[in-house]
């Protein structure tokens, strides 16, 4: 049961981080965000992150539960660079 929650804090993890990049605000939320609202995506990301980290520490134990969280990262990264890649490649019409 700990697998649907460690992917889902990944990747809201990484898309917070993402989203807490000025260069990727308009491509994810169609506009661009305070510089008090980026600080609070990227601590919000961290935070996401850390906590995914700690979960999977407690539910399986320090060595699987490191290594179950760095492959978690690495899918929730990966949803990351696949959400904003397709937000470039639809709002990059007009870049030139």
């Amino acid at each position: 049961m700990l697998h649907p929650i460690l992917l889902t804090l990944a990747s809201a993890g990484f898309v917070s981080l993402c989203a807490g990049l000025p260069r990727y605000q308009s491509s994810l939320l169609n506009r661009r965000l305070s510089p008090k609202a980026t600080r609070y995506l990227r601590l919000a990301g961290w935070l996401l992150v850390a906590s995914m980290a700690a979960i999977a520490v407690i539910g399986f134990g320090a060595g699987c539960g490191l290594v179950l969280s760095a492959g978690y990262a690495t899918v929730g990264a990966a949803s990351a660079v696949t959400l904003t890649s397709r937000g470039n490649r639809h709002g990059s019409s007009n870049r030139r």
